[in-house]
């Protein structure tokens, strides 16, 4: 089979543009797949087969953290994997992980995400609800 550079560099670009986000478990990745597999039909490929294997999924859920005295101060946050969906009052704060114990239990903990860093962000999230916040 002779491969055109051109032509494949189309493909990719195409499908890129269709399914740019394709997380695992998603509908878009199902989608993606089902693409991908009729495209190696088109150009000739035999026994092409989608695969299914289990995966642990997550979908990022906004979430709307309203000031009981500031109602017009809305925070914009996401919810974490495993996060339950809830109505919680309680008083906010923000997760000091160089003095994580420090006036957080029973509190929101809010942390500094830092979007290059999920190993940092993990042990944020994870040491906050370990020193008693009652979300982060």
């Amino acid at each position: 089979m002779q491969i055109n550079i051109s032509k494949g560099k189309k493909i990719i670009e195409e499908f890129c543009g269709l399914f740019p986000d394709r997380i695992a478990g998603s509908l878009n990745e199902n989608l993606a797949a089902e693409w991908i597999a009729g495209k190696l039909k088109e150009i000739g490929i035999e026994n092409v087969q989608i695969e299914q294997f289990p995966v642990i999924g997550w979908h990022c859920n906004k979430v709307d953290v309203v000031l009981v005295d500031k109602p017009e101060l809305v925070i914009h946050c996401i919810a974490m994997p495993y996060t339950r969906s809830s109505n919680i009052t309680s008083k906010i704060k923000l997760f000091d992980p160089l003095n994580p114990g420090k006036d957080i239990k029973g509190k929101i903990a809010l942390i500094n995400w830092n979007g290059d860093d999920i190993t940092e962000n993990k042990i944020q999230y994870i040491s906050a609800l370990e020193y008693g916040a009652v979300a982060t």
